[in-house]
């Protein structure tokens, strides 16, 4: 597993454009993941980071934990100016992930892109349950994505951000 992650380290520093040749779908899993995730925290070349993106989103179920983690932080990277389609749905999917530091890393994500919406939503999910969370994770992750809404910086301003979303489930 080491293998792939400093061929691929040292091929992305010397020579960044060669490493996207290890993003086709033929290449292993693992190997494809690595080069997007260098590419992603180390390329500032838009025609190279959209692919980076896409293969991170696309593979993201099929490695573990840690990886995941990487990906999410990466994506954080990514500059606003590369276009990458599906990225809101990518952020708000992780968000409900169990494990607080992905759904964390999820809405640093929401927040870095302003993906406002995405925030307001993650909000809304455990606002709207009849019942607690299912685990603190998820309102963990919920509160940090409400503290992350435009104009909701101090406590005063974000319990009225809670309370509109209150009042829009309640009336």
């Amino acid at each position: 597993p080491k293998f792939p992650k400093m061929a691929v380290l040292v091929l992305a520093k010397a020579e960044p454009a060669r490493v996207a040749r290890y993003l086709e779908p033929g290449v292993p899993r693992r190997v494809r993941f690595e080069a997007a995730l260098q590419l992603a925290k180390r390329s500032k070349d838009e025609a190279l980071l959209e692919p980076a993106s896409v293969v991170l989103m696309n593979d993201f179920d099929g490695v573990e934990r840690s990886l995941r983690l990487a990906a999410i932080r990466a994506l954080c990277k990514v500059s606003p100016g590369v276009q990458v389609d599906g990225l809101a749905e990518f952020a708000a999917r992780s968000m409900e992930l169990r494990g607080s530091a992905e759904g964390l890393a999820a809405v640093d994500l929401a927040a870095a892109r302003g993906m406002t919406a995405t925030l307001a939503e993650a909000v809304r999910r455990v606002v709207n349950r009849r019942a607690a969370p299912a685990d603190d994770d998820q309102f963990e992750t919920a509160l940090a994505a409400a503290r992350r809404l435009p104009g909701v910086g101090d406590g005063a301003s974000r319990a009225l951000a809670l309370l509109n979303i209150l009042d829009e489930r309640l009336f």
